[in-house]
């Protein structure tokens, strides 16, 4: 297949970029600087926030679009600061709702 081809990569942190001990492998390191490149779009995604990828990205030095929070919110960092440069999906609950669940859930004794 032509990198001409590919539009796009997407890969999940945890357990595929990441090894077992929450590194990045060289030879993964060096596959995605080869994409970014050929200007082919690397698409990370994860369940954690897009603050605990800093040190991921930080060797990167790439600006891949994320989705964390299981899609509850996508946006695009900057590969240098590994700050966010563009967000454009932010559903994320409040920390109030957030507590108010967790809250119920302990009353209900559920884990």
């Amino acid at each position: 297949m032509s990198l001409r081809a590919i539009k796009a990569v997407a890969v999940d942190v945890d357990g595929t970029l990441l090894d077992s001990h929450h590194r990045l492998k060289e030879a993964v390191k060096d596959a995605l600087s080869d994409l970014a490149a050929n200007e082919i779009p690397v698409v990370l995604a994860t369940a954690r926030g897009p603050n605990a990828l800093r040190a991921v990205l930080r060797p990167l030095q790439l600006s891949p679009w994320i989705i964390c929070f299981s899609g509850a919110w996508v946006g695009q960092t900057d590969g240098e600061s590994s700050s966010s440069k563009s967000v454009v999906l932010d559903i994320r609950h409040s920390m109030l709702v957030a507590h108010s669940i967790v809250a119920m859930a302990l009353d209900l004794n559920v884990e």
